[in-house]
């Protein structure tokens, strides 16, 4: 055998070699079953689940004409559910200065102020302040279906409550009028 016959037979081998290598190491890790009578394969499976949240049941709270006297207050139980935890977070915001509670009648401002609940009803509900997250509130299991329009009901039972409290004191102080308003609560699963 002549010089280039072995510096041939050295390439062929080298680049059999790295083929080889490529062929090893080929993207992923999946291992491929071999040709016997069994076969078996491996395939790793990765995913990474996100969080998300959900807030439905809302409803309007209409609080008529004043009397003149005592304050207004209104609450309502809704439906909260997290995917991926059990940990949320709330916040709510008006639409006043700074995300301020108020209710506004074009010239005139009237605030309010706002309490949340993680379970049903008022008993033990804490206030919320505009713009500030509360949060480590747990969120029990709940189930949801979606319907048309991208939205979703609450196919278990209510589990968190919002109250809206406008206080004597406001309402004596404020100009006639008819006042509207809207709360924002933003869930964030922690």
């Amino acid at each position: 055998m002549n010089i280039n016959q072995i510096k041939k037979t050295k390439i062929k081998q080298l680049a059999m070699t790295t083929l080889a290598s490529l062929i090893a190491f080929k993207a992923g890790a999946a291992v491929d079953g071999e040709l016997s009578s069994s076969s078996t394969g491996n395939i790793d499976i990765t995913l990474a689940l996100g969080v998300a949240g959900v807030i439905v049941d809302l409803r309007d709270f209409n609080f008529g004409n004043w009397s003149g006297t005592g304050e207004l207050r209104d609450n309502d139980d809704l439906c909260i559910g997290t995917t991926g935890t059990s940990q949320y977070i709330i916040r709510a915001d008006g639409q006043g200065v700074g995300n301020d509670f108020i209710l506004s009648n074009g010239s005139n401002e009237l605030a309010y102020r706002v309490f949340w609940n993680d379970t049903t009803g008022t008993a033990g509900n804490f206030e919320l302040f505009a713009g500030v997250q509360v949060d480590n509130l747990t969120n029990p299991p709940n189930s949801f279906t979606p319907i048309g329009g991208g939205g979703y009901i609450c196919t278990g039972a209510r589990d968190a409550n919002v109250e809206v409290v406008i206080e004597e004191s406001a309402l004596q102080a404020a100009e006639a009028g008819s006042y509207s308003g809207v709360l924002t609560l933003t869930l964030i699963p922690q």
